[in-house]
């Protein structure tokens, strides 16, 4: 026989439809998720009851409680009995015991039967001004960790003063302190209050018990800046008709400098050790990755959604020893595993492709020159001796010296450098920006020195 489960509406029992209505009065007692609700208040007397409350106060969480109440419920089931479960609202609709039922009661082969009721929202929205939108948002109290604030929101389960103190939190992430909210208590029935607050201070003015729902209109998508939604719409708009004329003409070529330039920005903060800086620099690099996928969307290519699932798919592809049953103790395992993955996810069969294969051309040249050389160490080349290195960078520059080898010697001397650079664990290019920025503080001071009269001298030790 399966469970049949019975959405109690928003209450009274007037409320119930007359399918929920019929499925409560014929069952030989009704199983409650809880008593706390007032179509429960307005039972006939001729229906039978029994509730979960004592589970709340028993039980340490609330996943704890739904899973005892599925494991009533089916026992009940096993032995044949007719089980009629009633909840609040509708059973579809933010109700975890009913999901975790259903999913159990499934595995078992036990059949069960939903009985829709009439849902919290349409009372709910009737009772505050309309929110114009053509979406809405709709979650529990304790997972409105990463709502969209460009669309309208329905929290329900606001039940106490505790949860509605983590929800303002979770919230004031995505919206602004002065966001209006709307707290909705009792939600159709004559006890109905609707009370219209800054978010800032929903944990201080209002009053809450589990019939309290938070409605919380959108944000015009400027506003939105503490959401990638937001920053996509501002991007989307600056791209389009009415936008920015000089946004409007750029292509993938035209802002190519600028990925390169506020990558090393970001390298810069990085070195300097200053958060602020670094904040700064990464949401500059970041408006790089979301302009060039809006140029690719406005020409019919790709769009944000898509580098983003290409990206998890790829991190989740990669790394099976977090996500699947491979095993990888060390991090030279991981860097094995991911160049297999690698080769596999690019259909490349048979002898691996060049080891230089994938070093960017745009890599900067020194940089560049110490991962040709890792790289072609890994792949079992071995350099003549360090000596044989030191004697080539000494006749090579011994040849430009006398103005005997033409450009390409600078290179080959560079190379040789970022070789034995690389034996000694040095990395040549940061060692070179190291180099740079003390030149650059030397030559400032003796620039300033000079404003004093004093002529630049740098010497040397430059």
């Amino acid at each position: 026989m399966p469970i049949v489960v019975v959405g109690l509406g928003p209450g009274p029992y007037e409320l119930l439809t007359l399918q929920a209505a019929r499925a409560l009065e014929s069952a030989p007692i009704v199983r409650l998720r809880t008593a706390r609700h007032p179509t429960v208040d307005s039972f006939p007397p001729t229906i039978r009851w029994t509730s979960f409350d004592h589970l709340y106060d028993t039980l340490p969480d609330f996943e704890q409680v739904y899973a005892a109440i599925a494991e009533a419920l089916l026992a009940e089931a096993r032995s044949g009995t007719r089980v009629v479960y009633a909840v609040p609202g509708d059973p579809t609709l933010g109700e975890t015991s009913v999901a975790l039922l259903r999913e159990r009661a499934a595995a078992e082969g036990i059949g069960c039967q939903l009985v829709a009721g009439v849902p919290f929202l349409g009372p709910t929205l009737q009772a505050i001004p309309p929110l114009e939108a053509p979406n809405l948002q709709l979650v529990e109290a304790l997972h409105a960790q990463d709502v969209d604030p460009t669309v309208p929101l329905l929290v329900y389960q606001v039940y106490s003063p505790a949860v509605a103190s983590e929800l303002k939190l979770d919230l004031l992430r995505r919206f602004p302190p002065e966001q209006q909210v709307f707290v909705v208590r009792a939600a159709g029935l004559p006890e109905q209050s609707v009370q219209a607050l800054p978010l800032a201070e929903l944990d201080r003015r209002a009053v809450f018990d589990h019939l309290t729902t938070l409605a919380v209109p959108a944000l015009p998508p400027e506003a939105a800046t503490r959401s990638i939604q937001g920053l996509r719409a501002i991007i989307r708009r600056l791209r389009g008709p009415q936008g920015c004329p000089w946004d409007r003409e750029q292509t993938h070529q035209s802002i190519r400098q600028y990925v390169i330039e506020e990558a090393y920005e970001v390298a810069d903060a990085i070195d300097a050790d200053d958060p602020a800086e670094l904040k700064e620099e990464l949401g500059d690099l970041l408006l790089q990755v979301v302009l060039h996928a809006q140029i690719a969307d406005d020409q019919g290519e790709f769009d944000f959604d898509d580098v983003v699932h290409r990206l998890a798919e790829k991190l989740v592809g990669r790394h099976p020893h977090v996500f699947g049953d491979v095993t990888a103790r060390t991090a030279a395992e991981v860097v094995r595993n991911w160049e297999a993955l690698k080769r596999a996810e690019k259909g490349e069969q048979g002898p691996p492709r060049s080891a230089m294969a994938g070093v960017p051309r745009s890599m900067p040249a020194l940089r560049a020159a110490q991962e040709i050389y890792r790289r072609a160490g890994e792949a079992g080349y071995r350099w003549p001796g360090r000596e044989w290195a030191w004697e080539r960078v000494q006749a090579t520059a011994q040849a430009l010296r006398q103005h005997k080898a033409g450009p390409d010697a600078w290179g080959e001397l560079a190379l040789l450098l970022a070789r034995l650079a690389a034996d000694q664990g040095v990395d040549l290019e940061t060692a070179l920006e190291r180099a740079n920025r003390r030149f650059v503080e030397r030559f400032q001071a003796a620039e300033a020195a000079r404003t004093m009269g004093q002529p630049i001298r740098l010497g040397e030790e430059a």
